[in-house]
């Protein structure tokens, strides 16, 4: 077994900023090239030809091309370390950076950081995108071939434990995995953590259609992984005794969703499922960036049947486990809430926010600004004026009306049921916004705040409704028929897959269905309504291009075949 090596025994590498093992020079590490995903050149360019490196870089997120880019220069690669309660003035190792979209973000957090990745192509780019921060070092080397006893306060493993069966030698991948977590324990400090990303086997979006992330098939992890020398999940179960048996006798889950890398939604184990109606909080389809994924059921019926069960956690897409070798809040403090959601990849910077329900000290939904503005915004475009407000609000129980548009979809008569549900809303939007004034084509006009009145945040409890998460405000009246097309874009389009065999073109039935309520709707009139959301979502965007992710069949061939060359080179 080779002797392992100390840190401080790396020589540093001016050409390229970062350390490297003794004896080896960069040449030869660059020959054995590892672990990539083949947008190492394009990453490393763009980090060439950009000003701004930062965590949260605009100029990073408009070079977003693909799936890989996005993976790599993407707002919101830390949302789930953004989420926890972690003491700033920490030492900090990350294990496995990749090209560095975590570890900036942690340079800019955390006191002091280092940085291990294993291939010295990966770890050079690393390098670069932490310029100009000083309390950041890169090695090039794996953490079973350091030492690094009892340094560090905090360990951040993302989507590293699954892959230690292709690095770490085991009768079993469990026990490579179960290796690799007692190397990480004795890196840590006795009060420190251990974080850990990873996908759960059973997670709810293998069931409903989404390849497995490390495979790219479907089904696989649910089945298995009937082939040998592939990554591994767990289930929460199984995590849980993982994580003891590694001398690991403290965890806290957090469970995320659409996954850990991009986490939009992310809940604890403090209350209950159903009690909170926490499938509320969950933003679905769930992305598939890389191909055309399946869709087995309608995901958010489904999600609040489990919900209902009970069982909404267990099938959790991802999860984050903050293990501590002893009950210690010195790194590390557990969370005082229920739910957490960021909207933030399709907005500008200073309107990214984090909702959350907190249970401590009180019951209630608090919104703030990731940049921690705490005052009111004002935008203007056109001939428009947009506020956007924050604060605290009384959470309110009971299920999103969007729940009644998903059931009317799977209805013999949907069509009926559909517009019966927008009769009700359409009544409630009079009586609660009405100015008692029409436009010039007879549309009753609306106040400003009607603007976020929408089916999908309305709360649906005994017969009343209930608004939520009530962020906008427009200075001018809104003609009712464009708050009605709000809410059908918003809350019909994103199920749109389950009325391909009904309708020729969701567009149309759109139409059709408001026309229905007020006959004087015209299609030039929605298409104007359609233009007039855009610009609305332009402006929320600013200068965030939407990255073009979904894949032609060209790169559908190519992105398997470089997953299978990455598994290829990951069992050299």
């Amino acid at each position: 077994m080779e002797e392992k090596k100390l840190l401080s025994e790396f020589i540093f590498d001016q050409n390229t900023g970062v350390h490297i093992p003794p004896a080896v020079n960069a040449a030869e590490l660059m020959a054995q090239f590892k672990y990539a995903d083949w947008s190492e050149s394009y990453i490393e360019k763009s980090l060439d030809l950009s000003n701004d490196v930062s965590y949260d870089s605009d100029e990073l997120m408009n070079k977003v091309r693909d799936w890989p880019s996005y993976y790599h220069l993407g707002i919101g690669r830390a949302n789930h370390l953004r989420a926890l309660r972690l003491n700033n003035n920490a030492k900090v190792l990350e294990v496995g950076s990749g090209c560095g979209a975590i570890t900036r973000y942690l340079a800019e957090k955390f006191t002091a950081v280092d940085a291990l990745e294993g291939s010295f192509l990966r770890a050079k780019i690393t390098r670069k995108r932490c310029r100009g921060l000083n309390n950041v070092r890169v090695f090039c080397a794996n953490i079973d071939a350091v030492s690094c006893i009892g340094s560090y306060d905090i360990i951040i493993m993302n989507g590293v434990l699954e892959y230690a069966p292709l690095y770490i030698k085991g009768d079993s991948p469990r026990n490579s995995c179960k290796q690799l977590l007692n190397i990480v324990k004795e890196s840590l400090k006795q009060q420190g953590v251990v974080i850990t990303s990873i996908e759960n086997q059973i997670g709810f979006k293998y069931f409903s259609g989404c390849v497995e992330d490390h495979t790219g098939k479907v089904y696989d992890g649910i089945h298995g992984y009937p082939e040998e020398n592939t990554p591994v999940t767990f289930s929460r179960k199984e995590l849980v005794a993982l994580f003891q048996e590694g001398g690991f006798l403290h965890s806290d889950f957090y469970y995320c969703f659409p996954d850990y890398k991009f986490a939009a939604t992310i809940l604890t184990d403090n209350g209950d499922s159903q009690e909170y109606f926490l499938h509320n909080w969950i933003e679905t389809p769930f992305p598939h960036f890389h191909f055309q994924r399946k869709h087995s059921f309608n995901e958010p019926l489904v999600l609040r049947t489990l919900s209902q069960a009970g069982l909404l956690k267990d099938f959790a897409n991802s999860f984050i486990v903050v293990s501590r070798k002893i009950d210690s809040n010195e790194y590390y403090v557990p969370p005082n809430w229920i739910a957490s959601c960021f909207s933030l990849t399709s907005r500008r910077k200073e309107l990214r926010c984090r909702t959350t329900l907190y249970n401590e000290p009180k019951l209630f939904i608090k919104k703030e600004r990731l940049n921690g503005n705490p005052d009111a915004l004002t935008l203007r475009y056109s001939d428009t004026v947009l506020h956007h407000k924050i604060g605290e609000s009384k959470w309110i129980a009971g299920e999103l009306m969007s729940f009644e548009v998903y059931e009317a979809l799977f209805k013999k008569n949907y069509k009926k049921y559909l517009i019966q549900i927008l009769t009700n809303y359409v009544d409630e939007l009079k009586r609660k916004f009405s100015t008692d004034k029409t436009d010039k084509e007879g549309f009753d006009l609306l106040t400003g705040n009607s603007i976020d009145y929408i089916l999908a945040n309305l709360i649906k409890s005994d017969t009343r409704l209930t608004g939520i998460d009530d962020e906008w405000r427009l200075e001018e009246n809104v003609p009712i028929d464009f708050i009605l097309c709000r809410s059908l874009i918003i809350s019909l389009r994103k199920q749109g897959y389950w009325l391909k065999n009904k309708v020729l073109c969701l567009l149309w039935l759109e139409f059709m269905l408001i026309r229905v309520l007020m006959p004087q709707y015209s299609l030039k009139r929605h298409f104007f309504n359609l233009l007039r959301e855009k610009k609305f979502q332009k402006v929320v965007r600013g200068n965030i291009t939407k990255p073009p992710l979904k894949m032609g069949i060209v790169k559908i061939v190519m992105y398997k075949f470089r997953v299978l060359c990455s598994m290829l080179l990951r069992k050299k």
